[in-house]
């Protein structure tokens, strides 16, 4: 199967379904009502196959104006177009409406059918020629070849088989690294089978045994058997007609809902180009109609410049490069076609300049390579994860290309963050800027806490992203990073002369105390200014010039490294201490004692051994 998709389109009773049935042998008019009417009510599907051996899925759409909405449901992906006008009638207003449709959706290509030529005059027919030339000038269809058809001439159908596959070799189709999907236009059951959806394939490959999610309810599926035009396959791709048979109940799917990998996600919110048709007079909050794949879903709808976003009433399924029709209006008309730019649509649109920038770049992106599809991705996301990061491309895999951009110092990868150059330098500032700010308020600290600085990183940032981010500062020279203090590259501690006098007073009274543990709360007393008192008490801990017991007792480090002089004495002599010698040694009393060897204990100096205290650690 090819993968490019073939649409008609034009004003009812023009002869698009005639043409269809000429080309493939099939008639897509099946309902009762469609063959009582005479006209096509529901999306009709055939598939055309050339003598070289091409087949293609070629999709028929309602012509008349009550079935506008199946007509842009059917649309929406179609590549090449065959734009039908009888030559009785001329451009009709559904001519005029689904050209519009197409316009908006983009279609690349098309031919220009001519039917019923046989009833008219040539002069009336170069008339019309002209009225087209004019009226689809400027657009993909202007230079594009008309063709004419009558039910009179049998030879007109060759040469229009011939000039469809010849213009559908030139285009260049590219669908790489896409993960499965597609949207739900048909549901029935088949006795024996079960449940049947059929679609046309969005995205990607399907195979028969794949187990897949069906959305919005997220149901696990299995592929029990896949058919293109009543022929059973293995496997299908982009672009072809499928009828899936699934391992479900009918009940638990409709038209409308979407099938695909677990790559895609819901979203009731985004961004979009928007390509103005008919939207005079359109307010920032008015609901309008979306068409997207096979679903129609109310919204409303916001605007700047050519940007806009629908805050929709339910949740689609949604990735970049998504087309959709907008409708609204009394009589309800065509306003113009949106191209999905962001599913995580948000408050950046409101009033951020350069994200709208960045919105207005990544529309296009069908220029892009898919390298670059991914690194402006990135740029507009600013901060993602690799989850999210597919589920808004759409993409099956994305490893190879973040190594890539990585290598070329595109972006920044982190544990499970990716973060885009401009919002590592956003964050890197404002970590700068508080550990500045932390300098400055603490002058007398080593630096900021790292369980103090992760409070001022994103939400986003899990512990692991944040050593990550600052691993890479410290590797850069912006910070250094000890003993779990961050700080500015170049900060030393620097103590003023009121402060530097207040640290020898509280020196001075450690000093005079010796081997006496010196009580923090009795310390304070001594002093009138407590705040600085406390402050430089807390520096020369921390610093270690004063050693911490128990609970508010302190003892000069001089000291204690005093005293494990005196134990080295004593175990070079002795193989056990005693309380009462340690207590006779240090000429204390025996709760002071106790608390000394209690720290001693702590830090696994001694090891009890029949109540006495054999020396384990080094001295």
């Amino acid at each position: 199967m090819g993968n490019i998709i073939i649409g008609m389109a034009g004003h009812t009773d023009h002869g698009k379904t005639t043409i269809i049935k000429k080309l493939t042998g099939i008639n897509t008019d099946r309902l009762p009502e469609e063959k009582l009417r005479k006209m096509t009510i529901e999306l009709g599907f055939a598939n055309i196959t050339f003598k070289s051996g091409k087949s293609y899925s070629i999709i028929d759409v309602p012509g008349h104006k009550k079935f506008i909405k199946n007509m842009t449901l059917g649309v929406t992906g179609v590549d090449f177009v065959l734009m039908v006008i009888a030559c009785d009638d001329g451009i009709m207003p559904q001519t005029v409406e689904h050209f519009n449709i197409l316009k908006s959706l983009a279609v690349k290509k098309g031919l220009i059918l001519l039917t019923k030529s046989d009833l008219v005059e040539k002069e009336q027919i170069i008339i019309l020629k002209e009225k087209c030339k004019k009226f689809f000038k400027g657009s993909f269809l202007e230079g594009s070849e008309m063709i004419l058809l009558s039910s009179k001439d049998s030879s007109c159908w060759g040469i229009l088989e011939k000039k469809i596959e010849s213009e559908l070799e030139k285009l260049q189709m590219n669908f790489e690294n896409q993960a499965f999907r597609m949207d739900v236009d048909r549901v029935f059951s088949i006795v024996g089978k079960g449940t049947v959806i059929t679609g046309t394939i969005k995205s990607g490959t399907i195979k028969v045994g794949e187990t897949l999610t069906l959305y919005p309810n997220k149901s696990r599926v299995r592929i029990k058997g896949i058919e293109n035009h009543n022929i059973s396959v293995n496997s299908l791709q982009k672009g072809a007609r499928c009828a899936l048979n699934l391992n479900i109940e009918k009940d638990r799917v409709k038209k409308g809902d979407t099938i695909g990998s677990t790559n895609f996600t819901l979203t009731n919110i985004i961004d979009c180009l928007f390509c103005s048709v008919d939207a005079k007079n359109l307010k920032n909050g008015e609901q309008v109609r979306l068409n997207i794949g096979t679903r129609e879903v109310m919204c409303k709808i916001f605007v700047k410049d050519n940007i806009v976003q629908l805050r929709l009433e339910k949740e689609i399924v949604a990735t970049l490069g998504d087309r959709g029709i907008i409708r609204g209006g009394v009589p309800l008309r065509t306003l113009g076609g949106i191209l999905v730019l962001n599913i995580f649509g948000g408050n950046k649109f409101k009033d951020n300049l350069n994200y709208l920038r960045k919105l207005k770049e990544l529309s296009q992106f069908e220029q892009f390579s898919n390298i670059e599809k991914l690194e402006k991705s990135i740029d507009l996301l600013e901060m993602v994860d690799k989850e999210r990061l597919v589920m808004f491309t759409g993409f099956k895999n994305i490893e190879k290309g973040i190594d890539e951009l990585i290598l070329k110092s595109k972006i920044i990868k982190l544990e499970k963050l990716i973060l885009s150059q401009e919002k590592f330098k956003e964050i890197e500032i404002s970590i700068l800027k508080e550990i500045e700010s932390y300098h400055l308020n603490f002058s007398l600290e080593r630096g900021i806490e790292e369980r103090k600085l992760y409070t001022f990183f994103p939400a986003e940032f899990s512990k692991g992203d944040f050593y990550k981010f600052l691993e890479i500062m410290v590797n850069s020279g912006k910070i250094l990073y000890s003993d779990e203090f961050i700080s500015e590259t170049n900060f030393k501690i620097k103590l003023t002369k009121i402060e530097k006098e207040m640290k020898e007073k509280i020196f001075k009274i450690y000093k005079r105390n010796g081997f006496l543990p010196t009580s923090y709360s009795q310390l304070l007393k001594d002093f009138d200014d407590l705040s600085l008192t406390k402050k430089i008490h807390k520096y020369m801990v921390r610093e270690g010039f004063i050693v911490h017991l128990s609970e508010d007792k302190f003892l000069l480090r001089g000291y204690f490294f005093e005293i494990l002089k005196i134990l080295k004495k004593h175990f070079e002599e002795q193989q056990t201490l005693s309380v009462k010698e340690f207590k006779d040694l240090l000429k204390l009393d025996r709760v002071n004692t106790l608390m000394i060897l209690n720290k001693l204990d702590n830090i696994k100096l001694f090891k009890l051994v029949d109540g006495k205290r054999v020396l384990e650690g080094k001295l």
